[in-house]
């Protein structure tokens, strides 16, 4: 989970909820424990990059990425919130896939909450395509050049690369929006509706 600094009390409500449910395998970021984690992964590049980021979720889906690209485990946005231990346990116990994504319902797939393995073919792959729009199209709609939309484009190329080269998919399970609603649930934030919305920076 990522808030870059000062979170509000609904915030810090939901964070203490979570450290409360999952003890230690819980991790909170902030602009400066994020920025040198990914400093200590990564390297300086890395971190500059994510602190010269436009916006807040652009550096939210950056850190993302490479968190689980490097540690593997579920990333959860801050206005999520899991609907209880037992709903964690249904999904995190069993058989276990190396990368799980959900999709909302018009089919896009979700990057506020997805899980997978260390170092993950997919997504290292979106981690890959963040930083190359990061460069190259700094401009684009924040969806697109870090959000869902890349691992949305690293799951259409696995697919491909599988159905080129005969070879079998990696281990993937995409279920649908009711099954992410099954485990978490949007959490009612209040700075939704207020000051300027990551959609229009």
């Amino acid at each position: 989970m990522y808030w870059d600094r000062d979170p509000p009390e609904e915030i810090r409500d939901n964070i203490r909820y979570h450290q409360e449910l999952l003890g230690t395998r819980f991790t909170i970021f902030d602009r400066e424990s994020a920025s040198k984690w990914l400093y200590d992964h990564y390297g300086k590049e890395i971190s500059e990059i994510f602190r010269k980021v436009r916006h807040p979720a652009e550096g939210a889906d950056l850190l993302r990425l490479y968190v689980i690209m490097a540690n593997g485990g579920w990333w959860l946005d801050a206005d999520l919130r899991i609907r209880s231990l037992e709903a964690w346990k249904k999904l995190t116990t069993g058989s276990i896939k190396e990368c799980h994504l959900f999709t909302t319902h018009n089919y896009v797939l979700h990057n506020d909450f997805f899980g997978a393995a260390p170092s993950n073919a997919i997504v290292s792959n979106a981690a890959m395509m963040a930083l190359v729009n990061t460069f190259e199209h700094c401009g684009l709609y924040i969806a697109f050049k870090t959000g869902p939309g890349v691992l949305n484009r690293a799951v259409s190329r696995a697919i491909y690369n599988a159905l080129q080269s005969h070879r079998p998919l990696c281990d993937l399970q995409i279920d649908d929006q009711h099954r992410f609603h099954e485990t978490v649930e949007e959490y009612e934030v209040s700075y939704k509706h207020l000051g300027s919305s990551w959609h229009s920076a």
